[in-house]
C-alpha cells in the first residue's frame, strides 16, 4: 500500500470501522469487533458491498482495499491495536 495514503487510509478504515450500520440501523462492525475482544469469535470479515456502499467512502480507498488485500488486512489489525 502507498504509504502516501496511509494516514488518509487510516482515517477512512476507522470511519467505516465505527459508523457502518446494517440494514437495522446497528452498527455492525463495532459489534463484531466487541465480539473479537471478548474471545466469542477470532476473525472479522468485512463485507466489501458495504465497504463500496459506505457514505463517505472514496474510489480509490476500495481500490486500493481491493489491489492490496493483505496489506489492507494488516492495515485494519495494526488500526485496532492502535486504537
Amino acid at each position: 500500500m502507498n504509504n502516501l495514503d496511509l494516514d488518509a487510509d487510516k482515517v477512512l478504515a476507522k470511519d467505516f470501522l465505527s459508523n457502518f450500520a446494517d440494514a437495522n440501523g446497528e452498527a455492525k462492525y463495532i459489534n463484531i469487533l466487541q465480539e473479537v475482544a471478548n474471545r466469542r469469535i477470532r476473525s472479522v470479515q468485512i463485507d466489501l458491498e458495504d465497504l463500496f456502499n459506505y457514505k463517505d467512502l472514496d474510489e480509490e480507498f476500495f481500490r486500493r482495499v481491493t489491489e492490496n488485500t493483505p496489506a489492507v488486512i494488516l492495515e485494519f489489525l495494526l488500526l485496532q491495536l492502535m486504537s
